[in-house]
């Protein structure tokens, strides 16, 4: 009998979903809206990770985002973060960072990933989107 071997993957399953976001359309929506002009502790990416990891995760705090991510160390990597910037410096970043980038970087990805889509329903307005992913708990 034949065992089918299969691949062992050895990126985190956060590491997954982001590699399906290619980082040309994180640059764009960056430079179109000036995203990191002023802000040096929290650069665009790590904010849109934190936020990512807190929806994927039903996290209700930036206390939750922060401890986890304190708590994966040298696993960060595969994230693209280098230091976890201090919980104040996220909020600091939700509440004055304007968040129509992430309404732009989600209309990018859906129209780069919309041939895989089963239907329209699944699409969500940019206001929802950066509604939910913002405003969601993760203060």
């Amino acid at each position: 009998m034949h065992k089918i071997k299969a691949k062992k993957c050895t990126l985190p399953i956060l590491g997954q979903l982001l590699s399906f976001i290619p980082q040309e359309f994180v640059k764009n929506s960056v430079q179109q809206f000036q995203f990191d002009k002023w802000y040096k502790q929290v650069m665009s990416w790590d904010q849109f990770v934190f936020m990512f990891y807190g929806v994927l995760t039903g996290c209700s705090t930036l206390r939750e985002i922060i401890k986890n991510f304190m708590l994966m160390g040298e696993e960060l990597i595969h994230c693209h973060i280098l230091k976890v910037p201090k919980r104040s410096s996220i909020s600091d970043a939700n509440a004055k960072r304007n968040s129509q980038v992430f309404g732009h970087l989600y209309m990018q990805l859906y129209h780069h990933y919309k041939k895989f889509t089963c239907s329209p329903w699944h699409i969500l307005s940019q206001y929802q989107f950066v509604y939910h992913t913002i405003h969601d708990g993760c203060y």
